[in-house]
């Protein structure tokens, strides 16, 4: 089993430190977001940041309905290959997705157990119709055009085989985008002051002391802006006309107090799926009403019924407070999967405001 390695994904556009060899799963979720300018600014953006250790759901009971959010399912079905674009796949530890294709600056890093595995991964690309592009890219045709790439169907970190892969690499990451100017932005970011990223500090350790707790370990986390959640948010009505979007208006009852940043997370305690949503909070009275507003609308919640098995609480931490609900499943009832589909719909009255 390879060493879990989730948060590491948020270290990218940091101090690019490496981890600590010996780093558990909560070890690198607190490591992680001293924080990636990237993530940073998506709090501000209609797409969440999304994180997934890859050694951990390797070792799921079960994958079905626990799928890598932020990867195509044929990207997803790669990664339990043997070999991956001329490495050990096994040597894959995590992956981030950030951005958006709407925006132009959607990228995808891949995180390998070291810079040599990943100096491997990229020196494999010219054998693959890679060529160079500026300085330090590789990319297998004109940025922006149309392409098809059989060799993609053996390389996950393509993406899109119908378009123009741009990649490059630093120490244990490989980075791909289909723009230069977007791969030059993830690249070379400088680390954002501490002030910027206390929220989102608070939402990763309020989980990781929720979850050692239980115990359970993340397969994958969610970083999402509390404007995604506003009623009234202005990407509703765009979402609203292409069907199916349901008012994610606050449900009755007690009014949430507003949160600076909300984390969603995919965890397994043994052969039990998790999920658990994570918010910011500058003092802890605020985050202990959140706790009982969100326990009260979960149970209120329609589509949740299936999942009773509840428990909410602040968790204090040295820059805030979280208010940590966490739901438990069963067997293949993977609770993460009705978060996720809700948020992406912009239908989680849960955390509305």
């Amino acid at each position: 089993m390879s060493r879990p390695f989730l948060a590491a994904a948020l270290a990218l556009a940091a101090s690019h430190a490496a981890l600590a060899a010996d780093a558990t799963p909560l070890d690198t979720l607190r490591a992680v977001l001293h924080s990636l300018p990237t993530a940073t600014r998506n709090l501000d953006a209609s797409q969440p940041v999304i994180l997934a250790d890859l050694g951990v759901w390797r070792t799921l009971p079960i994958r079905d309905g626990r799928h890598i959010f932020g990867l195509q399912r044929e990207q997803e079905s790669l990664l339990t290959q043997a070999q991956n674009g001329g490495v050990d796949s096994t040597a894959l530890q995590a992956v981030a997705h950030f951005g958006s294709e709407a925006q132009g600056n959607e990228t995808t890093a891949w995180f390998f157990s070291t810079p040599q595995v990943a100096q491997a991964a990229y020196d494999y690309l010219p054998s693959q119709g890679f060529k160079p592009l500026g300085q330090d890219m590789l990319a297998n045709g004109t940025p922006g055009d149309a392409v098809w790439q059989p060799t993609a169907e053996g390389i996950p970190w393509l993406g899109d085989p119908y378009r123009v892969a741009v990649i490059t690499h630093r120490d244990n990451i490989l980075l791909q985008t289909y723009d230069p100017d977007a791969m030059r932005a993830a690249r070379d970011d400088g680390k954002e002051g501490p002030d910027a990223v206390a929220p989102v500090t608070v939402v990763v350790d309020g989980l990781a002391q929720a979850l050692q707790k239980i115990p359970a370990q993340p397969v994958q986390l969610m970083l999402w802006s509390p404007s995604t959640f506003s009623y009234g948010n202005t990407m509703r009505a765009p979402l609203a006309a292409e069907g199916g979007l349901n008012s994610a208006k606050p449900m009755s009852g007690e009014p949430l107090p507003p949160y600076t940043a909300a984390l969603f997370a995919d965890t397994q305690a043994g052969d039990t799926p998790l999920a658990a949503i994570s918010l910011a909070y500058g003092d802890c009275d605020s985050a202990e009403k959140a706790a009982a507003v969100i326990t009260q609308r979960w149970r209120g919640w329609e589509r949740a019924a299936p999942f009773k098995d509840i428990t909410a609480a602040a968790e204090k931490t040295a820059n805030g407070c979280a208010a940590v609900l966490t739901v438990r499943g069963s067997g293949d009832l993977v609770p993460f999967t009705l978060i996720y589909q809700a948020a992406m719909a912009r239908d989680l009255p849960v955390i509305s405001l």
